[in-house]
């Protein structure tokens, strides 16, 4: 019964850290996605025609 206690949490505790990591990964890709693309609207902009 404490075993699959422990075994519960742990996994519990697997999921939101993995979940964590994911998310933080993606919001990191996300915002150097978004910075790349800014920067090439304004090039694109700032570019004469």
């Amino acid at each position: 019964m404490i075993l699959a206690a422990v075994t519960a949490v742990v996994t519990l505790a697997a999921l939101v850290v993995g979940a964590w990591a994911i998310e933080t990964r993606l919001a990191a890709l996300w915002r150097t996605e978004q910075r790349r693309h800014n920067a090439r609207h304004r090039r694109s902009q700032s570019a004469p025609r």
